[in-house]
């Protein structure tokens, strides 16, 4: 086995640990270590891959409990931002894409481990800082109905 196939291995399965425990973090986890090995449109396109399966068990077994409107919102802005990325994957300098990459891993790192959150975010931490703005002490809880 090759040592890139063995880093490639390695960071599919961490990513998909931590996809696991989290519900995200496949292509965060998994691309970065993918650049160390290949180039970025292999890592890319191995990261789409891999997610396209992992995404598609994960809508099968939980569609039922989705906020269906909002993920269609969401579906559009997405595919635009899907087909800008790939066409200036195309050219632009991978070094460059590398450096876009370790950049935005730091700075989301630095964010989750201070725990900032954006204000009207729909997490738990943004409805008690609604609620705090608001003058409640507690956040109210959110209905199942509510999506």
């Amino acid at each position: 086995m090759s040592s890139a196939l063995f880093v490639a291995m390695f960071a599919v399965l961490l990513a998909g640990i931590v996809s696991g425990l989290t519900g995200f973090g496949l292509a965060l986890i998994s691309t970065p270590i993918l650049l160390f090995v290949y180039e970025p449109r292999t890592a890319v396109v191995l990261t789409v891959i891999v997610s396209i399966f992992i995404n598609a068990a994960v809508v099968w077994d939980s569609w039922q409990e989705a906020r269906r409107r909002l993920a269609l919102a969401l579906f559009l802005p997405a595919l635009f931002g899907i087909v800008v990325g790939a066409m200036i994957l195309g050219v632009i300098n991978p070094v460059y894409i590398r450096l876009g990459v370790g950049a935005i891993v730091l700075f989301s790192a630095f964010l989750l481990v201070r725990d900032i959150r954006l204000p009207g975010a729909d997490t738990a931490g943004a409805r008690s800082w609604r609620a705090r703005r608001a003058g409640r002490s507690r956040p109210r809880p959110v209905s199942p109905d509510h999506r």
